[in-house]
């Protein structure tokens, strides 16, 4: 994700059990997220809230 990048926290990003760095365009692939998943945001460092809201956002608006 792109987006992930501009955040100088840590992004995980967790479905199904599996975890992986959601900075990372492959690893993202790897997750297979589809339509109606349940995703998991985990944001850990400097500007982590502002992360949060527009990363959730994000997946939102590409899942729907």
């Amino acid at each position: 994700m792109q987006a992930a990048s501009q955040y100088p926290c840590k992004v995980n990003v967790i479905n199904k059990g599996k975890k992986v760095n959601g900075k990372s365009s492959l690893s993202m692939l790897t997750l297979g997220i589809a339509a109606q998943d349940e995703v998991t945001l985990e944001i850990d460092g400097e500007q982590e809230e502002e992360a949060m809201k527009t990363l959730g956002d994000l997946l939102v608006q590409i899942h729907e």
